[in-house]
């Protein structure tokens, strides 16, 4: 289960983030208690109301690729600390050597791809795992990390565990809790740069009301409905 390999981008991201004052690393009464209160309330109703579609993924992924159903990449949590995430898994069992066989046979877009880790056209990628991320239904089982404490409903999105613990930015965005919507999936998703994600995270983190996340919550219904998906 362990994690991808995580791009050498967002060092140089942080270095243009504006600077933050301490202030932004104080809690409010709603991030310290209400956001929790909200997450399990309204987690627990989607997750019970997503649950017959999960079964029918689950078995749609198993009939069509095999075991295992689920795929669990480590992230970074709130405070630092690790977790694992859980995704439907939408690559092919053998996905380490189908990327060494496909760098190989495609040296133009090998460079593309140690660029920024992603690939238009993935072909580790399974044809119903296409579907699903541009659905976004292989992070249906987000909910389970909501339910369990990782992650939140709404926030930045979790980063791979690359970045240097000491960075002021990534001070101020893992004082809340990874989500699994936010600012990342309202504004753009992957056609943001990696300064232009850590930016919108800081200005989340530091700016964060419950109104503030009834909106982007509602928000994220929009690039579901377009299948605006990674």
């Amino acid at each position: 289960m362990a994690s991808a390999p995580a791009p050498d981008l967002y060092p140089a991201a942080i270095a243009h983030i504006g600077a933050i004052p301490e202030s932004a690393l104080r809690r409010s009464f709603y991030q310290r208690r209400g956001k929790r209160a909200f997450d399990l309330a309204l987690g627990s109703l989607m997750f019970a109301g997503c649950l017959p579609l999960m079964l029918i993924v689950g078995v749609a992924v198993l009939l069509t690729s095999g075991w295992p159903v689920l795929y669990a990449s480590e992230r970074v949590g709130m405070d630092g600390r690790r977790f694992w995430m859980w995704k439907f898994r939408t690559m092919v069992h053998d996905a380490d050597i189908v990327m060494e066989h496909w760098k190989r046979t495609h040296p133009d877009l090998a460079e593309q791809y140690a660029t920024n880790y992603k690939l238009k056209d993935d072909p580790r990628v399974t044809p119903l795992g296409r579907f699903l991320r541009k659905s976004s239904l292989d992070e249906l089982p987000q909910f389970l990390n909501v339910l369990r404490g990782d992650m939140s409903l709404v926030g930045p999105r979790p980063y791979l565990p690359a970045l240097p613990p000491e960075a002021r930015s990534m001070e101020v965005i893992t004082s809340v809790r990874p989500a699994i919507s936010g600012p990342f999936q309202v504004n753009g998703r992957n056609a943001l740069t990696p300064q232009q994600r850590m930016q919108l995270d800081v200005d989340y983190a530091t700016n964060l009301t419950f109104f503030g996340d009834c909106w982007l919550l509602l928000q994220t219904f929009k690039p579901i409905a377009k299948r605006d998906g990674d």
